[in-house]
């Protein structure tokens, strides 16, 4: 027995020793070891700290809707623009949109700019209007927006429960396309250098009270052109401002009937010419008592002086018919048909007569067509 314990003593010590050498040539290793241990759970706090904090800049960068460069949907879109209101922080757009069928409009109360980018919303699939103002002061910039050509659907659709509310909408730049109504309002919308094309209505004007004055206020080049009804000379035209319109706006008026004048405008013809043209080619509009108003482009002439009159004032396209006889009296003018100009003339049995007066009897350099006798 105490030989077998001696042999067992010695196997223990033997093994040992290896044991023991390599404590004794990794003494600095052991050292460092439990240092990188310690190192380690001392960092471990810090990293948990800033993995908390990334995802909370995560969340709050997508509360903000991406202002970065990353693709937009409409839903980020709302909650970016909702997130700018009273910050005075604009919000720009950086990608275009598509709204989807069911996607509700985006509704805003407060101060708030948004900037579309140069980008295009389309909404053309959507069952919902677009832009929803009731309250505060919002500017709608740079861009265009694409709906569908639905009576109810509007891009705009803004108003205030009363006058004190101070609720105005400014849109710059802005072109609006194919909605049932481009702007509903009963509060203030300036629209200065933009388009509204290819809708049902261009405005939906409530006039119904004294502030309301004034509603829709024009400023630099405007196009509204192609509507269904463009701007209305019976009601919308008495709630405009056109004073603030530039050199290449062009403005389509249309009627509920012939003849229906609107409040003093402006005493500028020419202006006039310039910038507005009639919705229906059988009127044109013209200038009375510094009001807009619609006539028709049918004449009917009974001399050499109301002939003369009836071609020169044709706008682009008119006819005119005769009465009786157009004789020239001595001193008559020539009648003389403008470039730009498109005139018929129904003779309607009666005849045209210089009466051997020096001079042409018509100067045409435009299109004429004479019905005959």
């Amino acid at each position: 027995k105490k030989i077998i314990a001696f042999f067992l003593s010695m196997a223990m010590i033997a093994g040992s020793l290896p044991v023991m050498v390599s404590a004794d040539e990794t003494d600095a290793a052991e050292v460092s070891e439990p240092a990188v241990i310690e190192e380690t759970a001392e960092e471990a706090p810090a990293d948990d700290a800033e993995a908390e904090e990334t995802e909370e800049e995560a969340e709050e960068e997508a509360e903000v809707c991406n202002d970065g460069n990353e693709e937009v949907t409409w839903s980020s879109f709302r909650s970016g623009v909702l997130a700018k209101v009273g910050t005075g922080e604009p919000y720009v757009l950086t990608s275009d949109i598509t709204k989807g069928v069911w996607d509700t409009a985006l509704t805003i109360e407060g101060n708030v700019t948004i900037d579309l980018g140069g980008h295009t919303i389309d909404a053309s699939e959507s069952e919902n209007s677009l832009f929803i103002v009731s309250g505060g002061n919002v500017t709608i910039k740079n861009g265009t927006v694409i709906g569908k050509n639905k009576q109810d659907l509007k891009a705009l659709d803004s108003y205030a429960y009363s006058e004190t509310d101070n609720v105005k909408v400014t849109l710059d730049g802005l072109t609006i396309k194919n909605y049932g109504y481009g702007i509903d309002t009963d509060i203030p919308v300036v629209l200065n250098d933009c388009s509204i094309i290819n809708c049902g209505r261009a405005f939906m004007i409530d006039g119904s009270s004294d502030f309301n004055k004034d509603l829709i206020i024009l400023n630099g080049k405007i196009v509204i052109s192609g509507n269904g009804t463009d701007v209305n000379l019976a009601s919308d035209v008495l709630l405009t401002d056109f004073s603030g319109l530039k050199s290449g706006s062009k403005i389509g008026i249309s009627m509920d009937y012939p003849g229906q004048f609107t409040r003093e405008l402006t005493t500028d013809e020419q202006a006039v010419k310039d910038y507005f043209f009639s919705s229906n080619t059988d009127y044109y509009v013209a200038l009375e008592n510094s009001a807009l108003v619609l006539k028709s482009t049918s004449f009917t002439v009974s001399s050499w002086d109301e002939l003369a009159s009836a071609v020169n004032t044709i706008p682009a396209k008119g006819y005119i018919k005769l009465a009786n006889d157009c004789v020239a009296s001595s001193g008559a003018g020539n009648i003389s048909i403008s470039a730009s100009n498109d005139v018929t003339i129904d003779l309607n049995g009666y005849k045209i007569d210089r009466n051997h007066i020096g001079g042409r009897v018509i100067t045409n350099n435009g299109t004429l067509t004479a019905r005959p006798v």
